[in-house]
């Protein structure tokens, strides 16, 4: 079966890089070049999923095969920024690697969407002059198959999906197609036994299902409320459970083996009718007949990770479609029956998943079996600025500095101008919740003033704007009047830290510029009845024998040492030097009790089986 306009774009990645380089016209001078582009075009689609046949094959069409005059004198992969009427708005890539991240960049725009903040996509986007454009047009997320490209989509040529075709099939003549019939389906994630009731990470298994007992009547969406690893540590604590977790990264995590009932769904508050009429039919406690998906995530952009409750990551997306399709077909499980949590309970979870995440989901599975409209893109959804407020409640105005707790608001208004893409966010740490779309670069905005937050690449000053969003000082061309005092040292003993505190956040803490985020806060909640479940510490175990410091530099004299296999539990962490490509510290629990902030030792994470969120 051969590649066709009807075929996804998000998909495994098909073709080789030793195909695409023989399929090449490309003389000899701009051989290298060419090279190292379809190097870096395959990395990337492999990273993200999206077809390297069909992005090569673009390359191919836009650029005769690599002859054309703006591939050799521009290196301009994909006609980016170059009009019909010859007018342009388009650069000049100095390097192959740059050409592939262009292409790449906007191809993301127009099949999946925004790129996330988290992405490493994200530190191209200054290489794509019409990428907002996209958005602009209402154009982004919207593009899911080939055919779906031309008449004014990328291009304007009528015939120029098909000709991408015909370059795919004569460059990647062994290439399998997709199946045209019956419907389609995402790619199937990746997929993590995590079973609860096996010991492994350190935790011993725990039953959390009602063995052999699942009808498999209906299908259950949730959202977390938090991570997937603090979701996996809580389950081991309360008498809650799930079928799978659909995580950020895409891939799926099985708790519960499917022929169980879990412990998901027997907290009936207040059913819909929708509900209730299923609880006719099928009986009281849904958890003998649900399948249920617990995403990872949180249904308000105001949460201590700063994850936008929408849009979620297009991977994870897909990866719930994926399993309610894959349900729904194994199951015989009409989509009718597939609810919200709050379907069962509007006492205590009204909110769960979310309406928008769940209309889209049932929207994607519809559009996939060919009976529903496409998907409206993702909207994203903000957190609400946080006003800087006197002793009376009155909202500062920038006229002159003010003092809320120990945190000094330093009065310094007027205009500032973006020097890149730049986000705003609820406080003064980069893991705050996003309170406006990023701004593009050279765009200019109000400020009242700045106060000291977390410390990023030596700076630890933020503006704070008219609306009382945060900003980084290294976002802007210009900088505060009053010059930053030296960042202190973190300090090897009992040292007092300095007076002023910083702009906080729930469960983060502020020292000397490093952002001491805490476990407890992240991993705590609410128990299946509603009762307050605390968890102050996160268990370990030490992956690599690894020396323990009193500070998050590896120059620092080592304060202790564990060997592999020793269990740890931390009370935090914290971002310091990079260790083995990952530059996340633990932060351990005292053994007398102490204030570990102060007193704890830290490890780098990338030594142990577990990884911040």
């Amino acid at each position: 079966m051969s590649i066709s306009a009807s075929d996804l774009i998000v998909q495994k990645p098909r073709g080789s890089v030793q195909e695409a380089i023989a399929y090449l016209l490309t003389p000899s001078s701009k051989r290298s070049f060419t090279e190292a582009y379809i190097r870096e075009l395959w990395r990337l689609c492999s990273l993200y999923n999206i077809d390297f046949a069909f992005a090569f094959a673009q390359f191919c069409d836009e650029t005769a095969r690599g002859t054309s005059a703006a591939w050799i004198n521009e290196g301009n992969p994909a006609g980016i920024g170059i009009m019909d009427d010859g007018s342009r708005e388009s650069m000049i890539y100095t390097s192959g690697e740059a050409a592939a991240r262009a292409q790449m960049v906007h191809l993301y725009a127009y099949t999946i969407g925004r790129i996330p903040t988290s992405a490493e996509l994200y530190n191209y986007i200054n290489l794509d002059p019409r990428y907002d454009n996209v958005f602009s047009a209402n154009w982004g997320g919207t593009v899911k198959r080939i055919e779906q490209f031309g008449n004014g989509k990328w291009a304007s040529n009528p015939t120029y999906a098909s000709q991408i075709v015909d370059h795919a099939n004569a460059a990647f003549p062994n290439a399998s197609g997709q199946p045209s019939t019956g419907g389609t389906m995402p790619n199937k994630p990746t997929i993590i036994q995590k079973y609860l009731h096996v010991s492994q990470d350190g935790y011993a298994g725990v039953n959390r299902r009602y063995q052999g007992a699942n009808d498999h009547k209906i299908i259950v969406l949730h959202i977390q409320e938090g991570s997937s690893w603090g979701s996996w540590t809580w389950f081991h604590q309360v008498s809650a459970s799930a079928t799978i977790f659909a995580n950020r990264d895409g891939s799926i995590w099985q708790l519960v083996p499917e022929t169980d009932g879990p412990w998901t769904n027997g907290d009936v508050c207040s059913p819909t009718s929708k509900g209730q009429s299923i609880m006719n039919a099928y009986g009281g406690d849904p958890n003998y007949y649900t399948l249920s998906i617990e995403t990872e995530g949180y249904a308000s952009s105001d949460n201590a990770m700063g994850w936008a409750a929408w849009p979620k990551p297009q991977a994870q997306l897909d990866a719930v479609v994926w399993q309610v399709m894959d349900w729904m077909s194994r199951y015989n499980i009409p989509i009718e029956r597939v609810i919200r949590h709050a379907d069962i309970n509007q006492c205590d979870r009204p909110g769960c998943p979310g309406d928008t995440f769940y209309n889209y989901v049932i929207s994607a599975v519809k559009s996939n079996l060919g009976n529903g409209t496409t998907p409206t893109p993702p909207k994203p959804q903000y957190a609400k600025p946080v006003p800087v407020l006197d002793a009376e409640g009155n909202k500062w105005d920038g006229t002159k500095d003010l003092v809320v707790g120990k945190a000094t608001f330093r009065a310094d208004k007027r205009s500032v101008k973006t020097q890149y893409r730049s986000n705003f966010r609820k406080y003064a740490t980069r893991k705050a919740a996003e309170t406006r779309a990023p701004m593009e670069a050279e765009k200019g905005f109000s400020v009242l003033g700045w106060v000291n937050g977390e410390e990023i690449n030596g700076e630890r000053r933020w503006w704070i704007t008219a609306n009382y969003s945060r900003i980084h000082v290294s976002a802007t061309h210009q900088k505060p009047n009053e010059p930053q005092l030296p960042l202190p040292e973190e300090p090897e003993d009992n040292t007092p830290q300095p007076e002023e505190k910083p702009d906080v956040v729930d469960g983060v803490t502020i020292i000397n510029g490093r952002a001491y985020y805490s476990v407890e806060d992240l991993l705590s909640g609410k128990g299946p009845n509603g009762e307050d479940v605390i968890v102050p510490s996160q268990t370990l175990v030490i992956t690599k024998d690894v020396d323990a410091r009193r500070s998050v530099s590896v120059k620092s004299p080592a304060r202790g040492s564990f060997k592999k296999g020793d269990e740890v539990k931390a009370t935090h962490f914290v971002v310091g030097d990079e260790v083995d490509g990952e530059s996340l510290w633990w932060v351990l629990e005292t053994d007398d009790g102490s204030n570990p902030l102060r007193h704890g030792l830290r490890v780098p994470a990338s030594a142990t089986n577990l990884r911040p969120s």
